[in-house]
Protein backbone atom coordinates (compact mmCIF):
# COMPACT_ATOMS: atom_id res chain seq x y z
CA UNK A 1 0.00 0.00 0.00
CA UNK A 2 2.72 2.48 1.13
CA UNK A 3 6.07 2.50 -1.00
CA UNK A 4 9.24 0.72 0.38
CA UNK A 5 7.17 -1.30 2.84
CA UNK A 6 9.28 -3.94 2.30
CA UNK A 7 12.32 -2.16 3.06
CA UNK A 8 10.94 -0.46 5.93
CA UNK A 9 9.24 -3.62 7.65
CA UNK A 10 13.04 -5.09 6.92
CA UNK A 11 14.62 -2.39 9.02
CA UNK A 12 12.39 -2.54 11.78
CA UNK A 13 12.81 -5.44 11.90
CA UNK A 14 16.92 -5.61 12.05
CA UNK A 15 17.00 -2.83 14.63
CA UNK A 16 14.50 -4.28 16.94
CA UNK A 17 17.17 -7.28 16.98
CA UNK A 18 19.48 -5.11 17.70
CA UNK A 19 18.27 -3.13 20.58
CA UNK A 20 17.46 -6.74 22.20
CA UNK A 21 20.88 -8.26 21.89
CA UNK A 22 22.00 -9.38 25.51
CA UNK A 23 25.35 -7.38 25.19
CA UNK A 24 23.92 -4.28 23.40
CA UNK A 25 25.85 -1.26 24.37
CA UNK A 26 22.92 1.01 25.12
CA UNK A 27 22.05 1.86 28.74
CA UNK A 28 18.39 0.76 29.68
CA UNK A 29 17.17 4.54 29.93
CA UNK A 30 18.77 5.40 26.18
CA UNK A 31 16.94 2.01 24.95
CA UNK A 32 13.61 2.68 26.60
CA UNK A 33 13.78 6.04 24.69
CA UNK A 34 14.53 5.35 21.54
CA UNK A 35 12.05 2.24 21.93
CA UNK A 36 9.25 4.74 22.51
CA UNK A 37 10.54 7.68 19.46
CA UNK A 38 10.43 4.82 17.36
CA UNK A 39 7.26 3.20 17.94
CA UNK A 40 5.56 6.58 17.70
CA UNK A 41 7.80 6.80 14.34
CA UNK A 42 5.84 3.72 13.33
CA UNK A 43 2.54 4.60 14.21
CA UNK A 44 3.13 7.94 12.20
CA UNK A 45 4.20 6.60 9.65
CA UNK A 46 0.94 3.66 9.39
CA UNK A 47 -1.91 6.51 10.23
CA UNK A 48 -0.37 9.54 9.01
CA UNK A 49 -1.92 9.06 5.68
CA UNK A 50 -5.12 8.32 6.85
CA UNK A 51 -5.70 10.67 9.31
CA UNK A 52 -4.39 13.65 6.38
CA UNK A 53 -6.85 12.01 3.84
CA UNK A 54 -9.63 12.06 6.61
CA UNK A 55 -9.17 16.00 7.31
CA UNK A 56 -8.54 17.28 3.57
CA UNK A 57 -11.92 18.69 2.73
CA UNK A 58 -14.48 16.45 0.70
CA UNK A 59 -17.89 15.47 0.27
CA UNK A 60 -18.80 12.50 1.57
CA UNK A 61 -21.92 10.62 -1.52
CA UNK A 62 -24.32 8.11 -0.83
CA UNK A 63 -26.24 6.07 -2.94
CA UNK A 64 -29.71 5.52 -1.72
CA UNK A 65 -31.75 2.72 -4.50
CA UNK A 66 -34.61 0.51 -3.87
CA UNK A 67 -37.13 0.57 -1.34
CA UNK A 68 -36.28 3.00 2.06
CA UNK A 69 -36.95 0.58 5.07
CA UNK A 70 -34.59 -0.16 8.16
CA UNK A 71 -31.35 -1.13 6.39
CA UNK A 72 -31.44 2.28 4.04
CA UNK A 73 -31.87 4.01 7.64
CA UNK A 74 -28.85 2.44 9.40
CA UNK A 75 -26.57 3.28 6.09
CA UNK A 76 -27.75 7.12 6.22
CA UNK A 77 -26.92 7.32 9.69
CA UNK A 78 -23.72 5.70 9.89
CA UNK A 79 -22.25 7.86 7.03
CA UNK A 80 -23.56 10.78 8.61
CA UNK A 81 -21.23 9.65 11.86
CA UNK A 82 -18.85 9.45 9.93
CA UNK A 83 -19.54 12.41 8.33
CA UNK A 84 -19.46 14.38 11.31
CA UNK A 85 -15.85 12.74 12.60
CA UNK A 86 -14.25 13.12 9.34
CA UNK A 87 -15.30 17.05 9.51
CA UNK A 88 -16.91 16.45 6.08
CA UNK A 89 -17.66 19.97 3.60
CA UNK A 90 -21.30 18.19 2.77
CA UNK A 91 -23.12 15.07 2.02
CA UNK A 92 -24.82 14.33 -1.53
CA UNK A 93 -27.56 11.07 -1.12
CA UNK A 94 -28.13 10.41 -4.58
CA UNK A 95 -31.43 9.04 -4.46
CA UNK A 96 -33.44 6.76 -6.61
CA UNK A 97 -36.53 5.33 -4.51
CA UNK A 98 -40.47 4.37 -5.38
CA UNK A 99 -40.95 4.62 -1.49
CA UNK A 100 -40.66 2.50 1.86
CA UNK A 101 -41.81 2.53 5.15
CA UNK A 102 -43.12 5.41 6.84
CA UNK A 103 -41.36 4.29 10.12
CA UNK A 104 -37.93 4.53 8.22
CA UNK A 105 -38.75 7.45 6.14
CA UNK A 106 -38.98 9.15 9.70
CA UNK A 107 -36.22 7.84 11.00
CA UNK A 108 -34.19 9.34 8.11
CA UNK A 109 -35.81 12.38 7.99
CA UNK A 110 -34.81 13.16 11.43
CA UNK A 111 -31.71 12.08 10.84
CA UNK A 112 -31.45 14.92 7.79
CA UNK A 113 -33.41 17.60 9.89
CA UNK A 114 -30.68 17.22 12.99
CA UNK A 115 -27.69 16.83 11.35
CA UNK A 116 -24.35 19.17 11.92
CA UNK A 117 -22.99 18.51 8.34
CA UNK A 118 -25.03 19.90 5.54
CA UNK A 119 -27.14 17.34 3.47
CA UNK A 120 -28.14 17.46 -0.61
CA UNK A 121 -30.29 14.71 -1.76
CA UNK A 122 -30.21 14.56 -5.53
CA UNK A 123 -32.74 12.93 -7.11
CA UNK A 124 -30.41 11.75 -9.98
CA UNK A 125 -29.88 10.16 -12.45
CA UNK A 126 -32.36 11.11 -15.18
CA UNK A 127 -35.30 8.86 -15.22
CA UNK A 128 -35.28 8.45 -11.30
CA UNK A 129 -37.67 9.26 -9.20
CA UNK A 130 -38.61 10.14 -5.36
CA UNK A 131 -41.58 8.43 -4.73
CA UNK A 132 -43.76 8.19 -1.58
CA UNK A 133 -41.04 7.79 1.19
CA UNK A 134 -38.70 9.64 -1.06
CA UNK A 135 -40.35 12.59 -1.21
CA UNK A 136 -40.26 13.11 2.69
CA UNK A 137 -36.46 12.62 2.45
CA UNK A 138 -35.86 15.11 -0.53
CA UNK A 139 -37.82 17.36 0.81
CA UNK A 140 -36.23 17.29 4.47
CA UNK A 141 -32.70 17.89 2.85
CA UNK A 142 -31.43 20.84 3.14
CA UNK A 143 -30.89 21.13 -0.84
CA UNK A 144 -33.42 19.04 -2.63
CA UNK A 145 -32.55 18.61 -6.22
CA UNK A 146 -33.91 17.12 -8.96
CA UNK A 147 -31.72 15.66 -12.24
CA UNK A 148 -33.65 16.72 -15.66
CA UNK A 149 -36.36 14.05 -16.76
CA UNK A 150 -37.18 13.33 -12.64
CA UNK A 151 -40.25 13.18 -10.49
CA UNK A 152 -41.32 13.33 -7.04
CA UNK A 153 -44.61 12.66 -5.33
CA UNK A 154 -47.59 9.96 -5.02
CA UNK A 155 -46.87 9.90 -1.07
CA UNK A 156 -50.49 9.09 0.07
CA UNK A 157 -49.75 5.73 2.42
CA UNK A 158 -50.72 2.13 1.14
CA UNK A 159 -50.17 -1.27 2.90
CA UNK A 160 -47.26 -3.07 2.91
CA UNK A 161 -48.72 -5.18 -0.28
CA UNK A 162 -49.55 -1.94 -1.89
CA UNK A 163 -52.89 -2.05 -1.60
CA UNK A 164 -55.36 0.32 -0.06
CA UNK A 165 -55.78 0.83 4.18
CA UNK A 166 -59.17 0.09 6.06
CA UNK A 167 -60.78 3.67 5.88
CA UNK A 168 -60.23 4.43 9.68
CA UNK A 169 -56.80 3.87 9.63
CA UNK A 170 -56.20 5.25 6.17
CA UNK A 171 -57.56 8.35 8.09
CA UNK A 172 -55.13 8.33 10.58
CA UNK A 173 -52.09 7.63 8.99
CA UNK A 174 -53.05 9.67 6.04
CA UNK A 175 -53.67 12.69 8.75
CA UNK A 176 -50.57 11.86 10.10
CA UNK A 177 -48.30 11.46 7.12
CA UNK A 178 -49.63 15.22 5.68
CA UNK A 179 -48.38 16.99 9.05
CA UNK A 180 -45.22 15.39 8.77
CA UNK A 181 -44.42 16.54 5.12
CA UNK A 182 -46.28 20.40 6.17
CA UNK A 183 -43.72 20.47 9.45
CA UNK A 184 -41.14 19.11 6.61
CA UNK A 185 -42.22 22.45 4.39
CA UNK A 186 -41.70 24.77 7.17
CA UNK A 187 -38.55 23.64 8.52
CA UNK A 188 -36.95 23.96 5.02
CA UNK A 189 -38.94 26.68 3.45
CA UNK A 190 -40.98 24.82 0.75
CA UNK A 191 -44.41 25.00 -0.59
CA UNK A 192 -46.47 23.02 2.31
CA UNK A 193 -49.41 23.03 -0.09
CA UNK A 194 -48.06 21.25 -2.82
CA UNK A 195 -45.95 19.07 -0.66
CA UNK A 196 -49.55 17.90 1.16
CA UNK A 197 -50.71 17.52 -2.08
CA UNK A 198 -48.18 14.82 -2.70
CA UNK A 199 -49.62 13.00 0.49
CA UNK A 200 -53.68 14.11 0.11
CA UNK A 201 -53.72 13.41 -3.59
CA UNK A 202 -51.37 11.33 -4.52
CA UNK A 203 -49.64 13.93 -6.47
CA UNK A 204 -46.50 13.67 -8.49
CA UNK A 205 -44.70 16.48 -10.16
CA UNK A 206 -41.92 16.85 -12.39
CA UNK A 207 -38.22 18.11 -12.04
CA UNK A 208 -39.62 21.56 -13.41
CA UNK A 209 -42.72 21.70 -11.90
CA UNK A 210 -40.98 20.99 -8.27
CA UNK A 211 -38.68 24.33 -8.84
CA UNK A 212 -41.55 26.41 -10.15
CA UNK A 213 -43.81 25.63 -7.36
CA UNK A 214 -40.82 25.92 -4.84
CA UNK A 215 -41.03 22.18 -3.42
CA UNK A 216 -37.12 21.86 -3.99
CA UNK A 217 -34.10 24.41 -4.88
CA UNK A 218 -33.14 23.84 -7.87
CA UNK A 219 -32.12 21.47 -11.18
CA UNK A 220 -28.79 20.16 -11.30
CA UNK A 221 -27.52 18.39 -14.57
CA UNK A 222 -24.73 16.49 -12.71
CA UNK A 223 -22.84 16.46 -9.78
CA UNK A 224 -20.71 18.85 -10.71
CA UNK A 225 -23.51 21.18 -11.39
CA UNK A 226 -24.85 20.45 -7.86
CA UNK A 227 -22.02 21.52 -6.44
CA UNK A 228 -21.23 24.72 -8.29
CA UNK A 229 -24.65 25.91 -7.52
CA UNK A 230 -24.55 25.35 -4.05
CA UNK A 231 -20.83 27.04 -3.70
CA UNK A 232 -20.77 29.96 -1.41
CA UNK A 233 -23.95 29.46 -0.29
CA UNK A 234 -25.31 29.82 3.47
CA UNK A 235 -26.65 26.68 4.92
CA UNK A 236 -28.24 26.59 8.68
CA UNK A 237 -27.42 23.25 9.97
CA UNK A 238 -28.15 21.73 14.09
CA UNK A 239 -24.66 22.89 14.48
CA UNK A 240 -25.19 26.58 12.91
CA UNK A 241 -24.67 28.79 10.34
CA UNK A 242 -22.16 27.21 7.59
CA UNK A 243 -20.60 28.43 4.00
CA UNK A 244 -20.25 26.04 1.84
CA UNK A 245 -16.87 25.60 -0.17
CA UNK A 246 -17.77 23.27 -2.82
CA UNK A 247 -15.64 24.26 -6.02
CA UNK A 248 -12.70 21.88 -6.48
CA UNK A 249 -13.28 19.13 -4.13
CA UNK A 250 -13.96 15.82 -4.77
CA UNK A 251 -16.47 13.79 -3.52
CA UNK A 252 -15.96 10.15 -2.28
Amino acid sequence: MFSGDEQYTVSSFMMLLYLNRPNNPLSMFRRRIFLAVFAAMMLMGLFGPLLAQAQTPHILLLDVNGIINPVKHRYISRALDQAVEDRSVMVVIELDTPGGLLSSTRDIVQLLLDSPVPVAVYVSPQGARAGSAGTFITAAANFAVMAPGTNIGAATPVSSTGGDLEETLASKIENDAAALIRSIAQERGRNEDKLEETVRKAASFTAKETVEFNMVDFIAEDLDDLLAQVDRLEVETSAGTRTLDTLDIEPR
